[in-house]
Order: C-alpha cells, then structure tokens, then sequence
C-alpha cells in the first residue's frame, strides 16, 4: 500500500538515525502530529463504532499509532453498549419525570407520606442461581484461565417470591410453589396481606405501590384496594429503577442465595426465610426514607432518563 505521509515517514528515518532506538517506538511516538490527531478525531466523531483497522486503512497510519492516538491523545475508550429493562417511549419517559416530580411534592409537603406506603413486587428464586460477574471475580496470574461459572439451567426449580414492606421492615411475604401470578392469585395475596396489616400496622391510612403487571391493574384489584381503603402510589411503567424491590430488596436478597445449590423446595425456602431475616431494619429505613427519594430526585435530574450506578 503506498503511504499517504511520505514526509512523516522521512521525518522518521531521519529521526532513528540520529538518535537511534527501536522503530516501533519511534513510529508510535511521532505519528501523533496535529493533523493526524485531528483527522482520526473527525473519523470516530463520524462514526463512533468505527475500529483501529479501518481507521488505520483510511489514514495510513499504523495500528499502534491509532491505538496510541486514541488512548494518550484523544483520551477515548470504547465501551460496550448495556442492556436496559425495555425500549422506553417519550411517553414513558414524561410520565417517569411527571410522577416522580408528583411524589417529590407529596413528600415536600407532607413528609410522613413515606411513612404509610407499603410497597410490593414478585420476583423468581432459584434452587441455583449462578454468582454475578462480579461476585465470581478471582485474582488470578496472568495466564491463569478465566473461571467458569455454570449457567442456570432451564429444569432448575424455582419458587415466587411476592413481597411487602415498608420503612420498618418486612410487613408480609409469602412463597409460591408451582403457580404463576394472575388476578385470582393475587385477590388471595391480597386478603392474607390485610390480615397483616391488621395485626401489625393497625388504625393507619396506608398506601400501596406496586408497578402495572396486569394482575395489579386488573378491575377487581381496584376494587378489592377500594374496598380495604388502601390508596394507590403511582409507578412509571418500566421503571426498576424506581421501584424499592427491584433496586434495593431484591439484589440484596439475593446475594445471600447466588452461587449455593438447593437439593429441593424446602431448602430454598428455609434459605429465603433466613436471607430474609437477616436483613437489618435500618437498610429498610434508609431504602423507603432516603434511597427512595433520592432516585425520585436523580430521575427529575435526568429529566425522566434511566440511569444506574446509585447505592
């Protein structure tokens, strides 16, 4: 291939000559000139998925001197693109700005409103369910191979896990074996749920808030939640991020489970009665009074974006 910089590759020889040294770190040290930063700027700007050969074959620069250019020059790295819960809408994304906007004010106004809000979600637990990618994170020499960690099977059993809590802690749970959730199921959840609000919050105007699966939108459960007087707290449709169970109660839950094999059922369950247990009231308190808000606040910040990252 003829080259498209003659004059930077004299300028080069003339250099090693006089000083001596290595080619290659000669080579890697003067191709960033000016103009060559600059045009392999315009090149990533114009196409920020663009790699070091085809900025290489379009410049006639050498593949360590791109690396070198991108790294010490321009200070770039590439990043691999994450996976977000859902595609969000612009109408998802005003209605996350509007409601947490709403709920802000609520709490601005009338700050024991975070007091009286039972908060509600399901997930699935497994009889094994493998470590993050952190958890399973090794140092290791540098030729050691990487762990290996086995996937979750498809025949693995598993259990619903359907929980309430507020700022004091764990109200209700219960575990469901061989069933799904729908408006039936979740009327019965519903009733054991006012037993023990009875029992353990009584004589108090409580909220709940759940997200938009359809059981919880179903017509019978607003009735049912009319009828017992619990008012409803408003979740922005695909907003993990905003939901205390999955930003907070789930992850933590499951830290005690991830990476430990259970034989069956039963000793899953006892392992999530336990995990549970061991969860102090105070990460309650700082979850629904402080974490909670917080999110609220930081989604107002982004103007309704999703975002991650916050404890």
């Amino acid at each position: 291939m003829q080259n498209k910089h003659p004059e930077v590759v004299q300028h080069l020889q003339e250099r090693k000559d006089s000083v001596g040294g290595s080619s290659e770190s000669i080579m890697q040290e003067n191709w960033a000139f000016p103009s060559n930063v600059d045009q392999v700027k315009a090149l990533v700007v114009a196409d920020r998925r663009v790699t070091v050969s085809s900025l290489a074959a379009q410049t006639g620069i050498p593949h360590s001197s791109i690396r070198s250019i991108l790294h010490k020059d321009l200070k770039l790295k590439k990043k691999c693109a994450r996976f977000i819960p859902v595609h969000r809408t612009p109408r998802h994304i005003r209605l996350r700005f509007d409601i947490s906007s709403m709920m802000l004010r609520i709490v601005r106004e009338n700050p024991g409103t975070l007091k009286r809000i039972i908060t509600m979600d399901e997930t699935w637990v497994y009889t094994y369910d493998p470590l993050s990618r952190a958890q399973s994170s090794e140092w290791l020499s540098a030729g050691d191979p990487r762990p290996q960690i086995p996937r979750r099977g498809r025949a693995v059993g598993k259990m619903l896990l359907v929980s309430f809590f507020d700022w004091r802690g764990m109200l209700y749970y219960e575990l469901l074996r061989n069933q799904t959730m729908n408006t039936t199921v979740f009327l019965q959840i519903l009733t054991r749920l006012q037993a023990a609000i009875n029992v353990r919050r009584p004589r108090r105007r409580l909220q709940l808030h759940m997200d938009n699966a359809s059981p919880h939108n179903a017509r019978d459960t607003k009735m049912r939640l009319l009828l017992t007087g619990l008012r409803r707290v408003p979740q922005p449709p695909c907003s993990p991020d905003l939901a205390p169970n999955d930003f907070w109660f789930y992850p933590r839950l499951k830290r005690n489970l991830k990476g430990r094999t259970f034989a069956n059922l039963d000793q899953l369950e006892r392992a999530v009665h336990q995990a549970i247990g061991l969860i102090p009231a105070e990460e309650y308190r700082q979850c629904i009074l402080e974490k909670w808000p917080m999110r609220w606040a930081h989604c107002v910040f982004q103007d309704g974006g999703y975002f991650e990252g916050l404890s």
